[in-house]
């Protein structure tokens, strides 16, 4: 989102609408169900906390990827797994820009909190974190940082504090983020690779 697009949008919302913009962006299902933790952008150490969600209101299969959503909280500096903390949940989207309040009293539990720092460097690098039917890539850089979510095309085991993995392009490519619709190679630890087609950017933020 550019800069001017993300100004309109703020001065549309409520003040109570912006603040919650401004926190913890949810993603993921279920098992797979992540909270990126600010401040997160280009240049900052990432923290990613896989969480339990608890509501009368939602399934426990409730998916957070169709959106983008964010939770109005006091965010902590640390969280530790087993920490249980109580959110407003928002959606932010094409058919709400100015924000749409979900629900409230939202249970969050904490099951561990990890931390992608920025890869200086050449290539493009990420984390990959979830599972195999829903497996996220995390980049953390110095000139953009970015969540997508790709569908492996074949099983891989991720483990709960995810695994480093490196994309595979031609040495002349530069190291672009990879976009939704593309099919990309994956080089994990000891060599292994792994196709991946990219199925949505889930957050992107640029310097």
């Amino acid at each position: 989102m550019s800069a001017v697009l993300a100004l309109v949008l703020s001065l549309a919302m409520s003040p109570e609408a912006a603040r919650a913009r401004q926190g913890p962006l949810i993603f993921g299902s279920g098992q797979a169900t992540f909270l990126l933790v600010g401040p997160a952008g280009p240049g900052d150490t990432l923290r990613v906390a896989r969480v339990r969600v608890i509501h009368l209101d939602l399934p426990e299969s409730r998916g957070f990827d169709d959106a983008e959503y964010r939770l109005a909280m006091d965010v902590p500096p640390t969280t530790r797994p087993g920490q249980q903390l109580t959110a407003t949940l928002w959606r932010f989207g094409a058919e709400s820009p100015e924000g749409l309040k979900v629900t409230e009293g939202l249970q969050v539990t904490v099951e561990r909190e990890d931390r992608v720092a920025p890869v200086v460097g050449r290539g493009l690098s990420y984390r990959a974190f979830g599972t195999p039917d829903r497996m996220y890539l995390v980049h953390g850089g110095t000139v953009f940082a970015q969540i997508v979510r790709v569908q492996p095309a074949s099983e891989v085991e991720i483990p709960p504090a995810g695994v480093a993995v490196r994309v595979d392009r031609p040495s002349q490519e530069p190291a672009t983020r990879l976009l939704p619709g593309e099919f990309a190679k994956l080089v994990l630890g000891e060599g292994r690779t792994l196709r991946v087609t990219v199925e949505s950017e889930i957050w992107f933020a640029a310097r």
